[in-house]
């Protein structure tokens, strides 16, 4: 009998401190701690946006389990400031986990005043030339896919690091090239390369300004001109010289560069921009990424026009173009007049190489 009793009361201990042992095993979820707070993407790749908006495109990427702290929170909460490599951008809140109290994290205003940009060329004469390049097949097949996203506008500093020393540039002419001068407009130097242009084709040297994600600098443009077969004119906006946007991993992001120069300094702020996929052109013999662009519902003082853009490093410098023709409906009818002249391009290495 005293061996039942004891043998119950023991299941019955046992029972107590199973159910003692369960309570210990689901203990409640941590507080968040209170030291600084830090952004890990929960998604395969992340951007990360120069404002907070969707909408544009991205200065770089993050890639899924990267950590990086937060500076700062939009003010509906949708967006992060993070810091990647040392320089500032915006995340989706959406697409990170934090690590932290976010209630601590300030909120970060935005400006809302754009000042103005700065004017590029006017269309030409309307007459008909003949080029003095014939046309060879190249890469520029498709028409651009426009889309509607919001543009920025900068207005120069006058600040910023001197243009590379004069290069002789093609067959331009001593005293041919037509500068516009102001208080808005630098003069510049032309690029370290060689580029043939058809007759009757003008070139231009400026500064323009540059927006970085903390700083807006000039940077060196060639702007050449000229009319093309059936009345329409042409242009190839070259910039040169200007510092890289660059992925997480360090890596250059010529792609990302690029649409932030076509967005910031080439096309006018009420033109409705529309890009195509990532592909790649040819400058020369090289091989540099691009994609087609059109600006349409341009406002008052500007015109509609498309084209396409390549970038390329070469000798260890940065280089952007740009083609555009007026009226924008010829630029089919155009590619192959302009790929033509970029055919032509050959980069001229720094001394010693």
């Amino acid at each position: 009998m005293r061996i039942k009793i004891y043998r119950a009361w023991l299941a019955l201990l046992v029972l107590l401190l199973l159910a003692a042992c369960g309570k210990e095993s689901n203990p409640d979820k941590p507080e968040p701690t209170s030291g600084p707070v830090e952004a890990v993407v929960a998604v395969e790749r992340a951007m990360v946006f120069p404002s907070p908006d969707r909408n544009i495109e991205p200065l770089t990427y993050i890639y899924q389990r990267e950590r990086v702290p937060v500076r700062g929170q939009s003010a509906d909460g949708a967006f992060l400031l993070v810091t990647v490599n040392g320089t500032d951008g915006w995340i989706l809140r959406a697409q990170v986990e934090l690590s932290g109290d976010i209630a601590q994290v300030a909120v970060v205003g935005m400006p809302s005043a754009s000042p103005t940009e700065i004017a590029f060329a006017t269309a030409g004469p309307s007459f008909t030339p003949t080029l003095a390049i014939s046309p060879t097949p190249g890469p520029p097949t498709r028409t651009p896919l426009p889309t509607r996203t919001p543009l920025p506008s900068l207005t120069p500093t006058g600040q910023g690091p001197a243009a590379s020393p004069p290069i002789a540039a093609g067959n331009s002419t001593p005293g041919s090239e037509t500068v516009p001068t102001g208080p808005a407009i630098q003069v510049g130097s032309p690029p370290p390369l060689t580029i043939t242009l058809p007759a009757d084709w003008q070139e231009v040297h400026i500064l323009v300004p540059f927006r970085t994600i903390n700083a807006i600098r000039d940077v060196p443009l060639a702007i050449y001109s000229g009319p093309l077969p059936g009345g329409a004119t042409g242009y190839i906006y070259l910039f040169w010289g200007f510092p890289s946007v660059t992925s997480a991993n360090g890596e250059i992001n010529l792609w990302a560069t690029g649409l932030q120069i076509l967005r910031g300094s080439l096309v006018g702020e009420t033109c409705n921009l529309g890009i195509d996929h990532e592909e790649p052109f040819y400058i020369g013999t090289l091989e540099a990424t691009g994609t087609f662009y059109s600006a349409v519902a341009c406002g008052e003082g500007e015109k509609d026009t498309a084209g396409w853009m390549a970038a390329l490093q070469v000798y260890g410098g940065n280089y952007a173009f740009f083609t555009a023709v007026e009226p924008l409906e010829v630029m089919p009818d155009q590619m192959m007049n302009l790929q033509n002249i970029l055919n032509t391009v050959q980069f001229v290495p720094p001394e010693g190489q």
